[in-house]
């Protein structure tokens, strides 16, 4: 090779001509002599016209958006749909120039970013720019970056949430973590909430903190909250949303159940007052409202009871006159209902006889029942006035409620006085209900002068055996013989004084 190139080269051995990498584009005319190895003097020469291209090159445009006011970056990189020798154009082979001046706007020329400075009035801006191979200054393309420069701008976007109700419930975290400011995520160090409009007393907003609390007594139904978004710097820059609360129907139904002390009457049987508060703990009303009470249940046989007068009931729950708590078992009628946090009144009276039960504690317990948009519900009664003792909104207690009954021996009276004044004018033979009581009445010459063989506690003195049948027997000691339930017998002597 006579012509001595850097970049070019002819391998003396292999006769290959090279170019070498990043030779600049042009015609290069390069002599080389061939000579005869046997005779040194026996020489030709030639020459090679290498033709060098430059590579292709390529400028795409580009666009971006960014917010005026805060300013910041359009484009990462031009270069990045840009080409260079049919690859990815790169800052080390071609040289970036922004043509389009523009004191806002920059590209800058190593990292190929587009930079919007902040305050940069809104518009849509051409920001021209052009490529340049480094080893070829010739080899050109351009390109241009559409921005747009949006304005200052402040966003709040809508929220939803769905809840059990009956008890306290944070049922959003924070309603400003999906807004924006300035087409960026805020927070509440950047923007207020302010103009909250919220009919439910029972759903709360936190200005602070951006929750929303659902409290227990909310009721249930679908609720729905605006408030307005504000920039605290520019406090004209505001956005409205709205926050639609959703609570499903929980019911919850308590019923407790106690006792008044029980009256013992001079039979042995004895009057009990029952009462029972029943109270909607939930969120929705309670419709067909049902209180079982089976009493047999709770006397059972050779027990006997009765229910004395009616039922009654406050409110809107609906006594059942029906009720005898054998055959018909509910305190209630059909209608009854009750609202949300609405408590209500039951009561009745039973007289129980004991007989010959061996048993002394009766527990009972009563059932209740209702229907709701959240479905049937129930509750077993718990001891007391209270559903809920421990005041937590679940009325699960379910202690029955007990009572002891005592079984008096049989008094018989030493005498009576028969004169209708009000005062120990029957024979009253005690603690009898439920026996079948005989008596026999002899005077003292050994007669019979009356007898019967089921004595109701209603003798005035009166005769019905002998000669003076319907006659007031006189004043005087007598002996009776009375006989329970055709066993136990009693022989002793009374005094008649009028």
């Amino acid at each position: 090779q006579t012509t001595v190139n850097a970049n070019i080269t002819i391998n003396p051995t292999t006769g290959q001509v090279t170019v070498a990498p990043n030779t600049e584009a042009g015609v290069y005319n390069i002599d080389y002599k061939i000579t005869d190895k046997i005779n040194p003097l026996n020489v030709a020469t030639a020459k090679v016209v290498v033709t060098v291209t430059a590579p292709v090159i390529t400028a795409t445009d580009d666009a971006g958006t960014v917010n005026g006011f805060i300013g910041g970056t359009a484009v990462n990189n031009i270069l990045a749909n840009d080409a260079f020798n049919g690859v990815t154009a790169l800052a080390a082979n071609v040289t970036i120039s922004q043509t389009t001046v523009n004191a806002n706007i920059t590209i800058n020329p190593a990292t190929g970013q587009v930079i919007v400075a902040p305050n940069t009035p809104e518009g849509v801006y051409n920001i021209d720019y052009k490529i340049t191979d480094k080893i070829n200054p010739t080899n050109i393309a351009t390109a241009r970056v559409v921005v747009m420069v949006t304005p200052e701008s402040i966003l709040a976007v809508d929220d939803e949430k769905a809840v059990e109700g009956s008890v306290d419930i944070v049922a959003i975290t924070n309603i400003v973590a999906n807004d924006f400011l300035n087409d960026a995520p805020t927070d509440l160090t950047k923007v207020s909430i302010t103009n909250i409009v919220n009919a439910n007393p029972n759903i709360l907003v936190d200005v602070v903190t951006g929750s929303v609390t659902v409290k227990k007594e909310a009721l249930a139904g679908t609720y729905i909250l605006n408030y307005t978004l504000q920039d605290k710097i520019n406090t004209a820059l505001t956005s409205t949303a709205k926050i639609t609360i959703t609570i499903n129907p929980k019911p919850i139904l308590g019923i407790a159940k106690s006792v008044a002390t029980p009256q013992k009457a001079v039979d042995g049987s004895y009057t009990i007052s029952y009462s029972l508060a029943v109270k909607n703990y939930g969120n929705t009303d309670l419709n067909s409202v049902s209180v079982m009470d089976d009493l047999v249940k709770t006397f059972p046989v050779p027990v006997n009871f009765t229910v004395v007068g009616n039922v009654e009931a406050t409110g809107t729950l609906l006594a059942n006159s029906l009720f005898n708590g054998n055959t018909v078992t509910d305190l209630l009628s059909s209608g009854s209902i009750l609202q949300p946090n609405q408590t209500e009144r039951i009561s009745f009276t039973i007289n129980v006889k004991l007989n010959n039960t061996t048993q002394n504690v009766f527990n009972n317990t009563a059932l209740g029942t209702a229907n709701s948009l959240g479905g049937i519900v129930d509750d077993s009664s718990t001891d007391g006035t209270n559903p809920d003792p421990d005041n937590n909104s679940n009325p699960e207690e379910a202690i029955s409620t007990s009572l002891t009954l005592d079984k008096s021996p049989i008094r018989i009276p030493q005498g009576f006085s028969p004169n209708n004044d009000g005062v120990h004018d029957k024979f009253i033979i005690e603690n009898t209900a439920g026996d079948i009581i005989s008596l026999e009445v002899y005077n003292r010459w050994g007669n019979i002068v009356y007898k019967n063989i089921d004595y109701k506690n209603d003798w005035t003195g009166q005769s019905n055996e002998g000669i003076t049948i319907g006659q007031d027997l006189p004043d005087g000691t007598y002996y009776y013989i009375v006989k329970v339930n055709g066993k136990d017998k009693y022989v002793k002597y009374f005094t008649i004084k009028r």
